[in-house]
């Protein structure tokens, strides 16, 4: 899952979960994925010049608390408040044959500083 930060998106994201053609293709019909109930929008560093992206990989529980978040790509300025925003983000969990499970998700979190307008 790729996320932009809101001040970078004309709508908010839509956090419905989506199964790839994979999922459609496998044997076993009754895995539903983790969905996203809620988020916390980061903002950009003032200190920002140049984009980055901060990866992150939690782990959903079964009752859709985070139990565990793994920083996979670091980029100072911008990992500390991408850390700060997912603390705060609110999951559903996977469901496996109608029961939930712990599962794995990855978010990168896109910055990119906004340029300024410029002058006719």
């Amino acid at each position: 899952m790729v996320f932009r930060p809101r001040s970078y998106c004309a709508a908010g994201p839509d956090f419905t979960p989506i199964s790839s053609n994979e999922d459609s293709n496998r044997g076993d019909q009754s895995y539903i994925l983790p969905g996203i109930i809620s988020a916390a929008y980061p903002r950009c560093p003032i200190n920002a010049v140049a984009p980055g992206t901060v990866v992150v990989q939690v782990t959903v529980g079964k009752t859709g608390a985070i139990q565990r978040t793994k920083l996979v790509r670091d980029s100072p300025p911008f990992t500390q408040v991408a850390l700060d925003a997912m603390s705060k983000w609110r999951f559903q969990a996977a469901i496996l044959e109608g029961r939930p499970i712990a599962s794995n998700l990855t978010i990168a979190f896109v910055f990119a500083p906004i340029s300024p307008s410029p002058v006719p």
